[in-house]
């Protein structure tokens, strides 16, 4: 399957050169020699030569004096269309079947590469997800990919080619319309019908001298040599059915072996299109599938890989957001939304950014800083006396600056409005980014800053809350130490003033406090990262 055809003469796979039309060598040297040699009469000689050979071919296919295809021709197609006719309808859509493809190249792996292969899919990814650090199978499903690729050596490549080339051959000769054809020979033809005798008459040659063309580019494609019950196997897998008949099939490609060594039905041609040096062009099919399938499992299990690892992080969020609010509505931001982001997507603009962790923080703020660690923080401070002023300074500015973050994460929310800063700047230019490019930049621009701002506030309430967490997490461990204590001195009046309970309202607030970073870290990088 080298891409060349075969001698029409000889029978080797060689060369698509026309037959030698014969002629008197002495009478064409004298006509160069004389300035006599005329072109068209030439060809004529040589139309004339490939009409006698016709009529002494064995094959009688063809009448060259009225120019008639004969009976003969459509019984040779149909022979072919007895074999490979009923595979046409199992067929039909082969030629653009990525799963065809997939089993060209998968049945050359070896039992251990098809392992690796099925390691690779979204059942076995999954199932290895739930056992296994994602972070470690990550890195195993890289190495992998990179296994997976170095399997497909040269030599398999070339092999995958050829099994490929054949395939595609193989559905070419058999998806003919070997039924128009023989239609013109008898009319009445059903289709389908595999066992019905059929009347064939002598037609006009013209009628199917294109037929005969794309036939022609078809069959010196076919290459007889090609070990072609490995394809049998494979389109076996791939419709649960034989095919063809394999023994029909492997006399059938003696018959064709015998038809196109002859070259009768190139000679028919030229004689219909008055051109004694035509041959057919073929088509080999040069299609590539390993590449395609290599980038196709890489790319797909690289999506997964991200699939699950977002799955896995919304699971934690959830896990978290149950935890820390229970089944509370958390709906509190009211410009900063996914829902402003449906207009702009419509514009083809990212939009809001951060309106998850945002919604989360403001929630957080309203009902946990300004209530319960409010109070803690008001308990601590103003009950308890400290063994110096620098320590109960860092657990009040903390608090404060939590307050003022807050108070930001409104402003900003408020900006967003139509009647806010930027929210007056969104509604005068949102509709004019289709047709002037200096609103859509404006209009990105816009909410560049409003991400940005959203960003630094999420970042400075998770560092402050980590402050105030350990400095609450410290106080938690001075009062187990009580009396001994060494940041609160007076643990005894302060527990008194919270009714006994102030250890537990340290925890409860902590926890809260512990579950609310991790809950902020899934969505915002921690600063200097």
């Amino acid at each position: 399957m080298d891409g060349k055809g075969f001698d029409p003469d000889k029978g080797n796979k060689d060369t698509l050169e026309p037959q030698t039309v014969k002629g008197s060598f002495l009478e064409r040297i004298l006509s160069i020699l004389l300035g006599t040699h005329d072109p068209e009469k030439e060809k004529k000689r040589l139309l004339k030569n490939i009409a006698k050979e016709l009529k002494r071919n064995k094959y009688k296919f063809y009448n060259p004096k009225n120019r008639l295809a004969l009976p003969a021709m459509a019984k040779f197609f149909h022979e072919i269309f007895k074999v490979v006719g009923p595979a046409q309808m199992l067929l039909q859509n082969a030629a653009s079947s990525g799963a065809l493809r997939t089993l060209v190249i998968e049945s050359s792996l070896s039992k251990e590469e098809l392992e690796l292969v099925e390691s690779l899919t979204e059942d076995k990814l999954r199932e290895r997800a739930r056992t296994k650090d994602l972070k470690t199978l990550v890195e195993e499903v890289k190495s992998q990919i990179v296994n997976l690729y170095a399997v497909f050596d040269h030599d398999k490549i070339k092999q995958i080619n050829l099994t490929n080339r054949a395939l595609h051959q193989f559905l070419k000769f058999t998806l003919f319309d070997y039924y128009f054809l023989l239609k013109k020979f008898d009319p009445n033809l059903p289709d389908k019908d595999y066992t019905y005798v059929p009347k064939f008459e002598p037609i006009h040659g013209d009628y199917v001298s294109d037929d005969l063309k794309d036939f022609l580019e078809i069959l010196f494609a076919l290459d007889p040599s090609y070990s072609w019950d490995e394809l049998f196997d494979i389109l076996k897998v791939y419709r649960n059915v034989d095919v063809v008949s394999r023994p029909a099939w492997k006399k059938l490609l003696s018959a064709l072996e015998d038809v196109r060594k002859n070259g009768v039905l190139e000679l028919i041609v030229r004689h219909l299109d008055g051109n004694p040096f035509y041959k057919p062009t073929l088509d080999m099919g040069s299609e590539r599938i390993v590449e395609p399938y290599l980038n196709k499992i890489k790319t797909q299990t690289e999506l997964l890989i991200q699939k699950i690892l977002q799955e896995k992080k919304n699971q934690q969020i959830d896990q978290l957001v149950h935890k820390i609010f229970g089944n509370a509505p958390l709906l509190r931001m009211r410009y900063y939304t996914d829902k402003a982001n449906t207009t702009f997507s419509k514009k083809m603009v990212s939009g809001y950014t951060l309106t998850e962790p945002a919604n989360y923080l403001k929630a957080f703020m309203l009902d946990y800083v300004k209530k319960d660690i409010r109070e803690l923080r008001d308990l601590l401070i103003v009950r308890g006396k400290w063994a110096t002023n620098l320590l109960s300074q860092q657990l009040s500015e903390s608090f404060h600056t939590l307050v003022e973050q807050s108070e930001e994460l409104v402003r900003l929310d408020d900006a967003c409005g139509d009647e806010g800063e930027y929210g007056t700047k969104i509604r005068k230019v949102i509709n004019r980014v289709e047709r002037d490019q200096g609103a859509m930049k404006l209009l990105r621009d816009t909410i560049r800053v409003i991400n940005e701002r959203m960003a630094k506030i999420l970042t400075e309430s998770g560092r402050q809350l980590i402050i105030f967490g350990k400095n609450l997490k410290n106080l938690i461990e001075d009062f187990d130490k009580s009396p001994q204590s060494e940041i609160i001195i007076n643990w005894k009046e302060v527990d008194q003033a919270a009714e006994g309970k102030v250890r537990e309202r340290m925890v409860e607030v902590y926890k809260k406090v512990y579950t609310f970073i991790q809950l902020l870290q899934l969505f915002v990088k921690e600063e200097g990262k």
